[in-house]
């Protein structure tokens, strides 16, 4: 009679199989592996530029080199499938590494577990009394905490256990990064970022997805009250800012000021200032001193002419720099009377004499640019995810490196009237040699023999 054996071989096969997946996601060669792997992605997503538009791809010359960012998505490594994939495996193995260790935890957090760095024994001439009562202050001074004392079977047990807090660094860790990983996900998963780009006065809550330029839509509308731009003597700009209000179903919900480096965050969603754009002037002061002594002073208005009385002269504004050079801001304005010849003068804001023309000095007092302000928007639902994570490293960093998890116990058990056996056993997680000799040393100098 012959025995089928095509069940034991497919459990066999299916045990193998399942030994694999486990060996792999509990491998501390896998943990080394996919961080390089996503060191080299880091890499390639700082050397390669990103968030680039789709469109602007497709007009790319079709090289291997682009077929090559298309097809692996190089132009977003942080949002490809791959990158994905990266971050889902090393999370899947951290859990296998912390479920392999993790288990042991509450029996060496209770004391019924946990592996001894040390084991030694003594015969002491003195009954167990007198031994523990000469034991007992000498190691308290060396473990700095009490001692818990159990009598089991007339065995005397002598049990001190420091820094149990330490145990948790270990998973602390773990749990830490898998957090961090998660909500690194969540934000790749969820989050997106666009720019919106709106005049000074108005308001808007349309803008675009970065990189894809995809039209979205806000939960609520941004309105820009003013934009200020702050310049250095020589003419760079120094600060700009917008100061905002965030109007949702027609109430206004949040008032700030977006600042470089400074968001504003409202709902999760973060608006940061990103760069300005000059659309115009709405006017320019000129102050103009007439023949007869008196003192005007204009306020110019682009593509309008103000008409001087009662001399018939005209002023009209032709250009405006904001002050991209060292001198400062500066305007071009045309002065002309019906029947004369007209100039064009060009009036700095810091030269301080006036400019004569004709019978008038003309003097640029200032203006009110007119801008357009860039806000970037970014949302990201996991950062609070990573935050929390980051929180917990640190601490499990803490607890791993400013604690040490030490136990003593020893065992005291009567031989006769006279005579006790001392069982030392001890364990440290640091500093493993120092702490035997110091228990050693402390124990065999209050040691009698008979």
């Amino acid at each position: 009679m012959t025995v089928s054996k095509s069940g034991d071989k497919a459990t066999e096969e299916k045990n193998s199989i399942m030994g694999v997946v486990v060996s792999f996601f509990t491998s501390v060669r896998t943990t080394i592996f996919l961080l390089l792997a996503l060191a080299v992605a880091s890499v390639l997503g700082t050397i390669i530029p990103q968030e680039i538009n789709p469109a602007q791809l497709s007009q790319a010359q079709d090289s291997m080199y682009t077929r090559l960012l298309m097809i692996f998505d190089l132009h977003g490594v942080y949002r490809s499938w791959w990158f994905v994939l990266l971050l889902v495996l090393l999370c899947l193995n951290i859990v296998g590494c912390l479920s392999r260790r993790a288990y042991v935890i509450p029996g060496e957090w209770s004391g019924r577990a946990g592996r001894d760095n040390f084991i030694f024994s003594l015969s002491d001439s003195r009954p167990v009394s007198l031994v523990k009562t000469a034991l007992v202050p000498l190691v308290d001074q060396v473990m700095k905490t009490s001692v818990l004392e159990t009598v089991e079977e007339g065995k005397t047990r002598l049990e001190w256990t420091r820094h149990r807090i330490h145990l948790l660094g270990f998973p602390l860790i773990h749990v830490a990064i898998i957090v961090v990983l998660v909500g690194a996900l969540v934000g790749l998963m969820y989050g997106f970022k666009g720019s919106i780009q709106i005049r000074e006065g108005n308001a808007s809550d349309r803008y675009f997805l970065i990189p894809s330029g995809q039209p979205a839509v806000l939960p609520f509308e941004i309105a820009v009250d003013q934009f200020i731009l702050l310049r250095y003597p020589t003419g760079e700009p120094k600060e700009y800012r917008s100061e905002v209000r965030l109007i949702k179903n027609g109430a206004e919900v949040y008032k700030g000021v977006i600042r470089v480096n400074h968001p504003l965050t409202y709902g999760g969603i973060s608006l940061f200032q990103s760069d300005y754009k000059l659309l115009g002037v709405r006017t320019v002061s000129i102050a103009l001193d007439s023949p007869g002594g008196e003192k005007t002073v204009l306020h110019l208005i682009p593509h309008q002419t103000s008409q001087l009385q009662p001399s018939g002269h005209k002023v009209k504004l032709l250009a405006l720099d904001p002050g991209s050079t060292i001198r400062g801001p500066w305007v071009d304005v045309s002065f002309e009377k019906e029947g004369e010849d007209g100039k064009n003068v060009r009036l700095f804001k810091k030269d301080s004499p006036p400019v004569r023309v004709g019978d008038y000095e003309l003097q640029f007092l200032d203006y009110q640019p007119l801008y357009a302000t860039g806000l970037q928007i970014g949302y990201d639902p996991g950062a609070p995810l990573v935050y929390l994570g980051c929180i917990m490293l640190m601490t499990g960093f803490v607890l791993s490196i400013f604690t040490n998890h030490r136990r003593i116990t020893v065992m005291l058990v009567p031989e006769g009237k006279e005579k006790t056996l001392v069982r030392v056993s001890g364990s440290s997680r640091r500093m493993r040699r120092e702490f035997r000799e110091t228990i050693e040393k402390t124990i065999q100098q209050n040691f009698k023999t008979g």
